[in-house]
């Protein structure tokens, strides 16, 4: 009884330990500055980045955000873990580029939001501060003058003319 058991606890570590299983992959697309499309055995696969919101690409420094992840990703290969799957049926993933977070990096450049709803990682939020304190990236003309995409998103026309840019 107790080596069936120990059997069972083994196999539910090495199952546990493939689901976590860190993978590697190209970029070979940039939808906006949090979805990537990333081949991974010849498939390519359309990936959300976890912990962040970047500005929708219409909203005021969308496309800029996904300019500048482009220069930065498009090519490159990443090393990802994917976490489960969203609503829209994407990946969601963690990926770390030559060996730093990539949520670490948008944020720290501001090029997106700490993702309040999902993340409360202290030092994520740091990044961000800091990047809000500098007049990095989206921040460039300071906090009270962006819109965070996840409002964006469920405003009316007419809101988003009044509230948010772009």
């Amino acid at each position: 009884m107790k080596a069936t058991r120990n059997i069972l606890i083994v196999l539910l570590l090495v199952i546990a330990s493939n689901a976590m299983a860190q993978h590697t992959a190209k970029i070979v697309r940039v939808v906006d500055a949090d979805t990537y499309g990333l081949l991974v055995n010849g498939k390519i696969i359309i990936a959300r980045l976890t912990n962040i919101d970047a500005p929708e690409l219409k909203q005021d420094f969308g496309e800029a955000a996904k300019q500048r992840v482009s220069q930065t990703l498009l090519g490159k290969t990443v090393s990802f873990d994917s976490l489960g799957t969203d609503k829209y049926k994407r990946q969601l993933v963690s990926i770390r580029i030559d060996g730093k977070a990539l949520d670490s990096l948008l944020l720290r450049n501001g090029w997106a939001w700490l993702y309040l709803k999902y993340c409360n990682d202290a030092n994520l939020a740091n990044l961000q501060r800091l990047a809000i304190n500098e007049h990095k990236g989206l921040w460039v003309c300071g906090v009270n003058s962006v819109c965070p995409p996840w409002l964006y998103r469920h405003y009316s026309y007419r809101n988003k003319l009044k509230y948010c840019k772009g």
